[in-house]
């Protein structure tokens, strides 16, 4: 388990949504940026930190879990979260793959077109 009194990020986090912080604030007090705060936070996280997050206006930012029922709630939330990023993502190969198919196609019937001075068949 990490300890939450050597951990710059854990030592300023403090339970509860109503107390989050975000990532401004964070990077702020630790003279670091936002982008920085995330990676920490999310390498915490992969590490077992009970680390949450709420997006809800103003008050949004990272926050420790007060209990089990609140961590799991937010798990359940980046869970839809994953599953909703992954239909997009399939969806959006998917199109890629169209594209693709498209351009080879295209690029078959370019080789394919008849040179000029060259009589095309399905032109009479």
């Amino acid at each position: 388990m990490i300890d939450r009194k050597r951990d710059p990020v854990l030592s300023l986090l403090h339970e509860g949504k109503e107390n989050a912080l975000s990532a401004r604030q964070l990077a702020e007090i630790l003279g670091t940026s936002p982008r920085a705060i995330t990676k920490k936070v999310e390498g915490l996280r992969q590490c077992g930190a009970p680390i949450c997050a709420s997006s809800c206006g103003d008050s949004g930012g990272y926050y420790i879990a007060v209990d089990d029922c609140e961590l799991e709630a937010y798990i359940a939330r980046r869970d839809r979260r994953s599953k909703t990023i992954a239909k997009a993502t399939t969806a959006m190969r998917d199109t890629l793959d169209a594209m693709r198919g498209q351009q080879c196609l295209f690029h078959q019937n370019e080789k394919a077109a008849p040179e000029d001075g060259e009589k095309n068949s399905l032109v009479r």
